[in-house]
């Protein structure tokens, strides 16, 4: 019985309940005008009759749809991970056995429903089944709304066509400066992430492979918005305009009345596919009872889309700043973006310019924000770096194409195959607009899913205090001490990133075995660089490399191998250990030198098209010569079945 003839029944019994139960008025006298009564059936009550074409045709209407996805997975550790070192009993145990994901995306199941009572309305919620392993015996979490209920509709006049969006979280972008997130697309094809698809890692890699790209979730390049959306296109002047009046995350504090929200918007002028437009973003949060004194952080852009010949221009650039009780500099922004086709310069290029003042923050922009935080005081925002969400961070080693603001730079990338090897490589380079902070920051790619898992959404934490852990990430701070007088390095400080994947694909016996590399060197040093230092003259260096290999046994299973390296390594000025006294930061002590490694195994077994049965295994090690209690040794498996309907 599919999903309808179920969804048939249940209506047709609820409306004859319904109607049985009924007064007489309402059922025999007074039917709503709606309903046409079919010919009399003998021994049947007319009053109490209605035609299943009905149901039909209300059923044709609403859509059903949604999936199960039950995720175990076992870690164990060597050793228990220090989360507070004053604390004995703030630690990460050292056997974990879980039942779903540390992080609320995706629940167990989420089930969605829409309905459109016309070619112009749609409404839709969703119900999601939370995880109820959570060691609380008393207290079984609630089925609850996921994303919540949100409620799209749509008009079209001679003046133009209008659409409102409302209700519920959705998720959107206004352009890469004002409301969106980095576009990255070199990753580890090794992982699956919770949005994945029933797709194999042979249908994944084989896309990337084919098409130079990976599929991503509808959510790449957006943020979360709830709230009130106007659109309005095919406007008069060829122009479109959107306007969004609601909550960001950074507004979400439950614990104030204060009228806090987020408001902007775009207006663009239309030239064929070409365009250009004005954008803003805007965060207000008050802080007295009276809802007098606020903090704003508002940005206000102008940005060019154009394409000529496969040329490709995309430009955005105008003022930002934090203002707290109506004080505060603007800065400027600005990212120009050019790409060339593969037919006009023998390979495709992009080269991408950019400058970033300190004044011009965003929470949930395409770059990174220096100590964002809406508050009056200093005070760390949670870290979200993997998401170019709100982020408290200083000089940080990026992937190619995550800018930071106070700093300006370039960045390149392009992409060619030697014979059937397929290679793209891209470099960063950038330099600091004024010295503000003595603390460096490096992420961890090769062992970041699990370890994100240790002490999730937490920053300051680990036998050092140097630990911060986001969605799926964890990245690690580090201190500079050649510093002046203010507690600042003396020059500003230059960054650096070289980053290449290549995929080289096999046929074996008809089946196809890829081969993957993904490597990344980054530095960060008191001067301007081409390319990333890997001597002692850069404050840090960090090198990742990722081997991995995917075999297509069957059209419905596929084995996987991994193994990866990564290095991280401090200069002679950067903070101490204590390897060889003991005390922390003692002159005679070893520098960062931090060391990780992990071997992985996987199977995919693809059941059908909506059924996938998916087994991660991995020995995962760090640690760092010149800070000794930085010894992280244990390993993980997860199983994931994940059924869509």
């Amino acid at each position: 019985m599919n999903a309808h003839n179920i969804l048939y029944g249940i209506l047709l019994l609820c409306s004859s309940a319904a109607l049985y139960a009924a007064p007489d008025s309402l059922t025999k006298t007074n039917p709503p005008s709606a309903w046409q009564l079919p010919p009399r059936i003998p021994g049947l009550d007319p009053g109490r009759y209605r035609d299943p074409r009905i149901v039909d045709k209300v059923l044709d209407r609403v859509t059903v749809a949604g999936y199960v996805r039950m995720l175990g997975w076992q870690r164990k550790l060597d050793d228990p991970f220090v989360v507070i070192p004053s604390n004995m009993f703030a630690n990460t145990p050292p056997y974990v056995i879980g039942i779903g994901d540390v992080y609320r995306d995706p629940p167990l199941a989420l089930l969605n429903i829409g309905a459109r009572p016309n070619s112009r309305t749609y409404v839709g919620m969703d119900f999601a089944i939370p995880n109820f392993f959570t060691g609380n015996l008393d207290q079984r979490p609630p089925i609850n709304l996921n994303l919540g209920v949100s409620l799209t509709g749509s008009i079209s006049t001679e003046l133009g066509r209008f659409g409102i969006q409302a209700g519920g979280i959705n998720w959107t972008s206004l352009s890469p400066l004002t409301l969106g997130a980095p576009e990255l697309f070199r990753f580890s094809m090794f992982e699956r992430s919770p949005w994945d698809a029933n797709e194999t890692s042979i249908d994944r890699v084989g896309y990337l492979y084919d098409r130079g790209q990976i599929n991503v979730d509808e959510r790449f390049g957006q943020q979360a918005f709830k709230g009130l959306l106007l659109d309005g296109s095919e406007l008069p002047g060829n122009t479109a305009f959107r306007l969004l009046y609601g909550k960001t995350p950074v507004n979400a504090d439950l614990t104030r009345d204060a009228p806090n929200y987020t408001v902007g918007g775009y207006l663009r002028k239309y030239m064929g596919s070409n365009y250009l437009a004005y954008n803003t973003i805007n965060y207000i949060n008050f802080f007295d009872s009276l809802a007098e004194v606020s903090t704003v952080v508002a940005l206000h852009t102008f940005a060019a889309d154009f394409a000529v010949k496969d040329w490709r221009l995309r430009a955005e650039a105008g003022l930002g700043r934090k203002a707290v009780a109506g004080e505060g500099k603007w800065g400027e922004g600005m990212v120009i973006k050019i790409a060339s086709p593969a037919r006009h310069t023998g390979i495709p290029m992009e080269l991408q310019v950019f400058r970033l003042r300190s004044e011009f923050t965003n929470f949930f922009g395409s770059f990174l924000a220096f100590n964002a935080s809406l508050q009056q005081s200093a005070q760390t925002a949670p870290s979200g770096v993997a998401t170019g969400t709100a982020a408290s961070f200083a000089g940080s080693i990026t992937d190619v194409g995550q800018f930071s603001n106070n700093q300006q730079g370039l960045a390149f990338n392009t992409r060619f195959n030697i014979s059937s090897l397929k290679i793209n490589v891209g470099i960063q380079a950038s330099q600091e607009l004024e010295r503000n902070s003595s603390v460096l920051s490096f992420g961890h790619k090769i062992n970041a899913l699990p370890m994100s898992r240790f002490v999730p959404f937490s920053n300051g934490v680990g036998s050092y205090g140097r630990w911060n852990s986001f969605f799926r990430g964890v990245s690690e701070a580090l201190l500079i001490t050649d510093v002046d007088t203010a507690g600042l390095p003396f020059t500003r400080n230059g960054f650096n990133t070289l980053q290449m994947q290549a995929i080289q694909r096999v046929r074996v016996a008809d089946r196809s075995l890829y081969i993957t590399y993904l490597g990344s060197l980054g530095s960060v040093q008191d001067k301007v660089s081409p390319i990333p230092v890997y001597s002692d003259a850069a404050y840090l260096r960090a090198q990742y490399h990722e081997l991995d290999a995917f075999l297509e046994l069957t059209d419905w299973l596929n084995l996987l191998v991994s193994y990866g390296r990564e290095r991280i390594r401090g200069n002679d000025r950067t903070a101490r250990g204590d390897d060889v006294t003991g005390e922390l930061g003692d002159p005679e002590n070893s520098t960062l030198d931090q060391k990780s490694r992990h071997l992985g195994f996987g199977m995919d077994v693809k059941i059908s098209e909506e059924v996938g049965f998916y087994i991660r295994h991995r020995r995962f090690q760090q640690r760092d010569e010149g800070f000794v209690l930085d010894d992280i040794r244990g390993q993980e498996t997860s199983l994931e079945f994940k059924i869509f309907f």
